[in-house]
């Protein structure tokens, strides 16, 4: 499992460096110029880090950073780092992660910036669950929606379907920021075994999930049944009903008035009897 992530990984090093941020409606030379730099801060980080330039990535503040050297530094010193945001601008800012972007060529980050406008991100994704399900709508459709959701901070959309992932995550666009991932053969398969161990616990929450919800289906359909079998067990209880248990002097008052009509019925025929053979005497 960790060398099909390695190789994965390893792909991702000649591709990210290509995966930069692509405003709506620029031209194809505004994205070649963008990609260019990309590989110029490639080759400045020395080799062993690909960058995405205007991409504010969430995590933790490194203290007494001066500038980027000190940044990778801090990160390149931690096993558990896999990524910096650093940002040049007075404050001098470094932030690292223990967690990466999320590539996916079949979508399209968007990430807000101050001015409220969002900035695309091509070949990226983000979902604060891996287990959601996405919200079919377009890419116009998921934009409103996350405008209106005041802890919406970005949203990702498919390429080809509708498909709509909003995120309360603060990953943002800032031009002043750019984001580093470590991309040296060593630090990648430390974080391909990272990513291993994730998918399998992401694999083992997910089996519950499937688990839980078929017990939930599995009683809803027996109440059903037994709400569909109701009225039929309460028409033969009426039509069978069981006898009622008399009381001891209910009994006996009842066996009293038995035994005087059978007397009764006892004289009658006794009666009935002289009185024809009185009839058949001459």
């Amino acid at each position: 499992m960790a060398l099909g992530w390695l190789g994965i990984l390893k792909c991702l090093v000649l591709v990210l460096p290509l995966v930069s941020f692509i405003p709506e409606g620029a031209d194809a030379a505004e994205t070649l110029v963008r990609q260019e730099a990309g590989l110029e801060q490639l080759a400045a980080a020395g080799g062993d880090w690909n960058s995405v330039p205007g991409l504010k990535f969430p995590g933790a503040v490194a203290p007494d950073v001066k500038d980027l050297a000190g940044c990778q530094a801090f990160c390149s010193e931690r096993e558990q780092c896999f990524a910096i945001t650093f940002s040049n601008t007075p404050p001098v800012s470094c932030v690292w992660a223990a967690h990466t972007l999320d590539y996916d060529t079949k979508y399209t980050f968007y990430a807000q910036g101050s001015d409220g406008n969002f900035m695309a991100f091509s070949g990226m994704k983000q979902l604060d669950d891996p287990l959601m399900s996405p919200t079919l709508v377009n890419k116009i459709a998921c934009e409103n929606g996350c405008r209106r959701d005041k802890e919406c901070k970005s949203f990702t959309v498919s390429n080809k379907a509708d498909e709509c992932f909003m995120s309360k995550q603060g990953m943002d666009y800032d031009a002043t920021y750019t984001y580093y991932e470590k991309s040296a053969p060593k630090d990648l398969e430390i974080i391909s075994k990272a990513l291993a161990a994730k998918q399998a616990e992401y694999t083992k929450i997910n089996n519950a999930k499937i688990i839980k919800e078929k017990g939930k289906s599995k009683r809803r359909n027996s109440k059903r049944k037994m709400q569909l079998r109701l009225p039929c067990l309460v028409r033969k209880r009426l039509q069978i009903q069981p006898k009622k248990k008399r009381k001891p002097q209910q009994k006996k008052r009842i066996t009293k008035i038995v035994k005087a009509k059978m007397q009764q019925k006892e004289q009658t025929r006794k009666l009935n009897r002289k009185t024809q053979k009185s009839r058949q005497r001459p």
